[in-house]
């Protein structure tokens, strides 16, 4: 009869541990520097792993199947950076430190527009980090920049310099040494504005990528370091080059976002070709790209949450197909190498 028990003990003992699967939790934490408090963050935001899957808090605690890195994403909130978490243990924290100037929907102005503690900015703020640095300044008249911004890094070296003109506003950005790395021209006087010219440098000064952006739809060109061209995109294709001006890789994409109303989400389903040295096509990857606002695609394969097809040729042509209509974290488990692709 006891032995009976203990291998009727041991068999549920075990069949238990085979079917509970590992959890991870996460809670954020808020300093509020209005009133120099810590809290728990129970809004509802997002973890987002690099496959793009979301996981969404509950009651202030995210739970995840898995460890590694999430992005912080709140949907309510997305003028503010959280940044990204790196989940190690089977419960895990995270501190932010918000910001004392914010940006924020007025209704009265019917636009974004920039906050302190005290209500919408009038004259000159300052605003510093946890640790006393100053973190940005800038001159306002009724919540918006008047004639300049200029944000800091923490080593107190200048990080973005905004200067507002009449009729458009210039932006140049800098490395944590001081090197610059962006000059943007904003097509308006509106800040808030998402038309653009962009030019981005190397170290040295050449420049690294040209681009333009018209209507949420982006034209770039991106340069090797020796001044060969790299990549060019339009509106719906891009082209990448290797340093002898050979074509790898090409991209066409369309928008499959499922909803037409307040989209947050845009869901792209993306072809990309590969190509040999001699031109020849070695694999077709048909797969879906979700992001939070981007106007293109995310042409990092890491980043796909799910793929249609991949399709492999070899030098006579003949095809085969790897995988079909299956999902980033079925993939990964299934020990493809996207990486190199």
């Amino acid at each position: 009869m006891h032995k009976k028990l203990l291998v009727l003990l041991i068999t549920t003992f075990t069949c238990v541990c085979y079917t509970q699967a590992q959890l991870y939790s996460f809670q954020l934490f808020r300093v509020n520097p209005c009133t120099n408090t810590t809290e728990l963050e129970r809004g509802t935001y997002y973890l987002v792993a690099q496959s793009g899957n979301g996981y969404k808090s509950v009651d202030g605690t995210v739970w995840l199947d898995s460890m590694g890195k999430y992005k912080i994403v709140s949907l309510s909130q997305r003028n503010v950076n959280f940044g990204t978490v790196n989940i190690t243990d089977s419960v895990n924290t995270h501190i932010h430190y918000d910001k004392k100037i914010n940006i924020k929907f007025d209704r009265q102005l019917g636009a974004e527009a920039y906050f302190d503690c005290k209500g919408l900015l009038n004259g000159v703020h300052e605003d510093i980090y946890e640790n006393g640095i100053l973190l940005m300044r800038g001159n306002f008249k009724n919540g918006e920049p008047k004639d300049s911004l200029t944000f800091f890094y923490r080593n107190g070296n200048v990080y973005q310099s905004v200067i507002f003109f009449r009729k458009k506003i210039h932006i140049r950005e800098y490395d944590s040494l001081s090197v610059l790395t962006k000059i943007t021209h904003v097509l308006d006087h509106t800040y808030f504005s998402t038309e653009y010219n962009a030019t981005s440098f190397y170290p040295n000064g050449r420049v690294k990528k040209i681009e333009k952006v018209r209507r949420r739809t982006t034209t770039s060109k991106e340069y090797y370091p020796d001044k060969k061209l790299k990549s060019e995109t339009n509106y719906s294709s891009k082209t990448d080059y290797d340093n002898e001006g050979r074509i790898t890789a090409k991209y066409t994409w369309k928008d499959i976002t499922a909803s037409r109303g307040l989209v947050l989400q845009t869901t792209y389903e993306v072809v990309k070709t590969n190509y040999d040295k001699l031109h020849k096509k070695t694999s077709i990857i048909k797969y879906h790209s979700t992001q939070w606002g981007n106007n293109i695609p995310n042409f990092d394969l890491n980043s796909a949450s799910y793929f249609v097809y991949w399709k492999q040729y070899a030098d006579d042509g003949q095809e085969t197909v790897l995988f079909k209509n299956i999902s980033k974290h079925e993939m990964m488990q299934s020990g493809a190498d996207i990486i190199s692709q």
